[in-house]
């Protein structure tokens, strides 16, 4: 959200539909949260097949 505000306030108006730039950034972050969600979740499940391959997690 800090960012979408900036770029709004910034100098540079590249931001032609401010709706359409603020749903973008919101499917992005959502996006990235679930990602992120569904891959614990993944290797929580199959941590032997990370352990085996040395899979270095975030």
């Amino acid at each position: 959200m800090r960012r979408y505000f900036n770029v709004l306030r910034s100098n540079e108006k590249h931001v032609k539909d401010v709706e359409n730039y603020l749903y973008g950034t919101m499917t992005n972050l959502f996006g990235i949260y679930w990602n992120k969600l569904a891959g614990a979740k993944y290797r929580a499940q199959h941590s032997e097949e990370f352990k085996n391959q040395g899979v270095i997690s975030d």
